[in-house]
């Protein structure tokens, strides 16, 4: 009977570790500037905030390209695609001269392996 017992326990606690449960929360993203592009009339900086690092190159590169492509949205809740994984955070420009800041704070990162990290 206790190994009855036993083995169920264990199984139960395999398939709950295998499960899909709540995100994990994580605190000790990266922060900084990630790029920093000029052309003629303009420098623009990208920077980003609870970063994780495997990806932060990356989505800051798709940043940028996603700042090109809407230049006059200046704030919101955006979700950029990875390669490993799908992030969605708070998006924010700020002007002054020729200067542009672009700040990306990532809120949720969604892995290609079904993890789930939140930031707190």
């Amino acid at each position: 009977m206790r190994k009855i017992v036993f083995l169920y326990f264990l199984v139960s606690q395999f398939a709950l570790s295998q499960s899909k449960s709540a995100p994990v929360i994580y605190k000790y993203g990266q922060n900084g500037i990630e790029l920093i592009a000029k052309n003629n009339n303009e420098t623009i900086v990208i920077s980003t905030f609870q970063a994780k690092v495997t990806i932060k190159e990356e989505i800051a590169a798709k940043l940028f390209s996603y700042y090109q492509q809407n230049k006059d949205k200046e704030s919101g809740v955006i979700t950029i695609e990875g390669d490993k994984a799908k992030i969605t955070g708070t998006y924010t420009v700020k002007k002054k001269g020729t200067l542009t800041s672009v700040d990306f704070r990532y809120d949720k990162v969604e892995w290609q392996d079904g993890l789930v990290e939140v930031s707190e």
